[in-house]
């Protein structure tokens, strides 16, 4: 495995939100955070 691509993978997700991130945030400032944290809760005990 090729270390300097690892790391410029990793300093780039530390400080760039991905598309996922950005839409998490966006419904739960729609939506509230209650049911928004409600709904992580939820998924991640699925999983």
């Amino acid at each position: 495995m090729n270390l300097s691509i690892f790391f410029t993978y990793t300093l780039l997700t530390a400080y760039k939100p991905g598309s996922n991130n950005i839409m998490s945030m966006t419904n739960g400032s729609k939506e509230g955070e209650a049911i928004f944290f409600a709904g992580i809760c939820i998924c991640d005990s699925l999983l």
